[in-house]
């Protein structure tokens, strides 16, 4: 009787010890199913705190973050910035409608992107206005490449409800200077896209 109840004690424990391994390997499996979740949402949101809505290029907050990092990383090495502002474009809104005027912007991003090479960096500055990081390139290719996309939009024609809306961009290009902050470094570049403005939109203008 004493061996018959020691064995039942025997099989009552290891079928307990089942029980809460099984157990176990259940939460184990919904903790990392969770875990899977929130990182999948974390990504998200940090895609969204990262990209502007209408056309999934960086948004300005994370645009100058990576810039920065880009300029400080440097180390010698030629950079430039592009700074874009889509010609009239309230003449577009007022004409055509905001709706045509996001596809416009969309439109415009598009052709950037089709000269961005790997390692380059596109935002949306603000309203019309886009921006190009170049690392390693120095200011001839910079301003090719702002020159092909300038010549490009041009060509382009953005159709929005039956309609083909032509495109023209000013284009203002600085290569980094030793020493120079973020902000001086942009500020170059906007005042180059303002002499392209002012001499006549639809060009590029390389800053001093």
């Amino acid at each position: 009787a004493v061996l018959l109840l020691i064995a039942l004690v025997v099989v009552l424990v290891h079928l307990r010890t089942l029980y809460l391994r099984r157990q176990a390997t259940q939460l184990q499996r919904q903790i990392d199913e969770h875990t899977r979740d929130l990182l999948a949402a974390n990504q998200r949101l940090d895609e969204l705190a990262s990209t502007d809505g209408l056309t999934g290029v960086y948004n300005r907050r994370r645009f100058l973050e990576l810039a920065g990092s880009v300029r400080a990383q440097s180390q010698g090495r030629s950079v430039c910035i592009a700074l874009f502002d889509l010609d009239r474009f309230k003449q577009i809104n007022d004409t055509h409608g905001h709706l045509a005027g996001d596809a416009v912007i969309r439109g415009a991003i598009e052709v950037i992107k089709q000269h961005c090479r790997q390692g380059d960096l596109v935002g949306r500055y603000g309203g019309e206005e886009f921006v190009l990081c170049l690392p390693d390139t120095g200011l001839p290719l910079a301003q090719d490449i702002a020159e092909r996309i300038c010549m490009m939009l041009a060509a382009t024609r953005v159709s929005h409800d039956g309609r083909a809306i032509p495109v023209t961009v000013s284009i203002g290009v600085a290569a980094l200077r030793a020493g120079e902050s973020i902000e001086q470094w942009l500020s170059r570049a906007d005042k180059a896209l303002y002499e392209a403005k002012r001499a006549g939109r639809n060009r590029c203008a390389i800053a001093s």
